[in-house]
């Protein structure tokens, strides 16, 4: 029987919100899943280092995931991915993959699970605190109260119309098309707050709208009201 594979959250940057169930299975596993060719690229990795150094001389199994949206280069990517990962369980070795926040927001590790498991091959799925949580209480605010409704948005797809949603939106990896929604947040007096790169020790907080900069990056994220 082969072994499982497991798709972990190491959570959004800082290193003592990982886990100990994802700390645990890291360590128990033979190798560690990155999705990248070069380890120091993956912030994934960073952070499972810091917060635990000892796993460095843990195999890695490289499992680059393209940053692109055409689904021909991501469907053969993840059919690559998945037949080296295969290969490896039967082998009667387990492969842990890590992700930054949860392995079940907007995570590409969940494509390459289903894949997996498509294959007969036992799979499992390790939390991790998501990036919008984690800034909620940087910000030391609450997402939703009573009945107010929380709608998590992919920023990388038009969210113009989503904005008009009453509640809390919480717009991800907003940087593709931040100057767009930076303008809709004016344009419709909305409350919001950016943090980049949350938990990291570059980490940068913008609680109003009005103070938000020109541009950004791809680990940001806006919570508007």
């Amino acid at each position: 029987m082969s072994a499982t594979f497991y798709a972990v959250g190491v959570g959004p940057g800082d290193p003592e919100l990982i886990t100990l169930k994802a700390l645990r299975v890291l360590g128990e596993c033979h190798f560690i899943g990155i999705p990248t060719d070069n380890p120091s690229a993956s912030h994934a990795y960073r952070i499972l280092l810091q917060a635990a150094p000892e796993l460095a001389h843990k195999p890695i199994l490289k499992l680059p995931t393209p940053m692109t949206r055409d689904s021909a280069i991501l469907d053969k990517s993840y059919a690559d991915n998945a037949v080296l990962v295969a290969d490896t369980l039967l082998q009667g070795l387990s492969v842990a993959a890590i992700t930054i926040g949860d392995p079940s927001v907007y995570a590409a590790i969940h494509t390459l699970l289903e894949k997996i498991r498509a294959l007969g091959h036992p799979t499992q799925m390790i939390p991790g605190v998501p990036s919008f949580c984690a800034a909620a209480c940087t910000l030391q605010e609450s997402l939703g109260t009573r009945d107010e409704a929380i709608h998590i948005l992919p920023g990388s797809y038009p969210v113009a119309e989503s904005l008009t949603l009453t509640g809390t939106k919480v717009i991800l990896k907003s940087a593709g098309s931040y100057p767009q929604i930076r303008k809709l947040l004016h344009q419709n007096n909305l409350q919001a707050s950016l943090v980049v790169r949350c938990g990291h020790p570059e980490e940068k907080v913008y609680p109003d709208v009005k103070d938000f900069p020109e541009e950004t990056e791809y680990l940001s994220l806006i919570i508007a009201k």
